[in-house]
């Protein structure tokens, strides 16, 4: 089961985020409008050396800017969280994978979703809000009931240090990790890492894994 720390952009927290049993994912969000925008003058060295894969942020930016920032930050995956169409993740995906972020509701359209399971290793679902993510509310859970395509999905908006049992209650034949963020936060983009190992200690314990052997699929 997949574990994605999304937002981190301080240095420290970064480190801190790295110690960490059963983190496999890192998000950096290199989208100016957010809160928690990545800065990208600085790459701390501490970001490059660790085995936490990196998984850029981007929100309907042109395809160049994303190739670039990507090779820049020696990103291993890209993250799409915009009205970014099929063709643009079939030409991205050609040189990393790609995760593709959907905001969901009851009149989400699983069709249109489908459209893009050939270029994306991942989906993500998150809350319908009115920013691209971190609105910080979970959906009902159970609409993705409807979602019945092979591309393994992430689930996304307002988990927090409550929800472990929530989620070891939810069942879903594809569903392949979470991702968290603004529910573990002291302040945007600073992430409260005793919250974060106590969750993960917990939920591990519940789904009886230790953290040092959670794995990525």
């Amino acid at each position: 089961m997949i574990v994605k720390v999304c937002g981190m952009r301080d240095p420290e927290n970064i480190a801190g985020l790295q110690r960490l049993s059963g983190v496999q994912w890192m998000g950096m969000i290199f989208h100016a409008a957010s809160p928690r925008a990545f800065n990208r003058a600085q790459l701390p060295a501490v970001l490059l050396d660790t085995a936490i894969q990196r998984v850029g942020v981007f929100v309907d930016q042109p395809l160049e800017a994303v190739r670039a920032t990507a090779r820049n930050f020696k990103l291993h995956r890209v993250q799409l969280h915009g009205s970014e169409s099929p063709e643009y993740c079939r030409e991205l995906c050609r040189e990393w994978p790609l995760i593709k972020a959907f905001r969901v509701d009851a009149k989400v359209d699983w069709d249109r979703i489908a459209a893009y399971g050939d270029s994306c290793s991942h989906f993500l679902f998150d809350t319908a809000g009115p920013q691209p993510g971190g609105n910080g509310q979970r959906f009902d859970w159970s609409l993705l009931s409807g979602y019945s395509g092979p591309t393994p999905f992430l689930l996304a908006g307002g988990i927090g240090p409550g929800d472990a049992s929530r989620l070891q209650a939810f069942q879903h034949p594809n569903w392949a990790g979470i991702d968290l963020n603004s529910g573990f936060e002291i302040r945007a983009g600073l992430k409260d890492l005793m919250q974060l190992e106590h969750f993960l200690h917990t939920w591990s314990t519940l789904r009886g894994v230790l953290p040092s052997t959670l794995q990525t699929p």
